[in-house]
């Protein structure tokens, strides 16, 4: 791929890097409007267009706004912009610039949305999954996978949900988030019953690692764990090889 389209892609991946992490916090906030302007949330002061350039803004001005006291956002800002550029960059270079590319980045687009409210929140935002699974399926038309996808779609719901359902029935409590079974129906939707089975086992172990490397230096056991959080980003080792099938 062009050095051109790469630029491209990467402000592309950051820009929607920066409105969905700005979504998220909005979100958490009471249900804060989107539409409001941007504004640095130490002073309240409004931002200007050359404060909010993906990247390059916090790294020009050192992460502080106009007031020049505080801090005008959060590392994480610079950090997710970074890397949801560099991820549209690298499933870029598997189709350039084409239709079936923009399914992908979508998908990676929404994945990161629900990644960012699940670890810092624990909330997944239903519309946005019941969205993602539609295009799953819709994408799959398009591949000739439709069997593939709804079976996927049936499996991911199913493996969170009679699990959870049995869990109820035993400890009289849920052992898993209400939004687990409609993240993991939406993965599957894309990718098929064998990578989303694949994800939640993986995930799973990652979760059994963080549980015990905190046990082992603070003595506590971590009651709750984002599932949701862990599956987006066992997906991440996966290297998402389903896009190069």
């Amino acid at each position: 791929m062009h050095i051109f389209h790469q630029s491209i892609l990467f402000f592309l991946g950051a820009s929607i890097a920066s409105f969905l992490y700005a979504t998220s916090l909005r979100m958490a906030a009471n249900g804060e409007s989107i539409m409001t302007r941007s504004r640095c949330r130490s002073c309240n002061k409004n931002l200007s267009f050359f404060q909010l350039v993906p990247v390059l803004s916090w790294i020009f001005q050192l992460g502080r706004c106009g007031c020049k006291k505080k801090i005008l956002i959060s590392p994480y800002y610079f950090l997710s912009e970074f890397f949801l550029g560099g991820i549209f960059i690298y499933i870029g270079q598997f189709f350039g610039m084409s239709t079936i590319l923009l399914f992908w980045l979508i998908f990676t687009s929404i994945l990161f949305f629900l990644f960012l409210t699940d670890f810092m929140f624990q909330l997944l935002h239903l519309p946005t999954m019941i969205t993602g699974i539609l295009l799953g399926l819709i994408f799959s038309i398009q591949q000739t996978l439709f069997f593939e996808s709804f079976f996927g779609m049936v499996v991911g719901y199913f493996i969170i949900f009679i699990p959870n359902l049995i869990f109820m029935k035993i400890k009289n409590k849920k052992g898993f988030g209400d939004g687990d079974s409609y993240l993991m129906a939406l993965i599957g939707s894309w990718l098929g019953p064998v990578i989303t089975i694949q994800s939640l086992v993986l995930a799973s172990w990652i979760g059994v690692v963080i549980v015990g490397v905190y046990y082992l230096f603070s003595k506590k056991i971590i009651q709750k764990l984002p599932l949701g959080a862990l599956v987006i980003g066992s997906l991440m080792p996966l290297h998402f090889f389903i896009i190069t099938n």
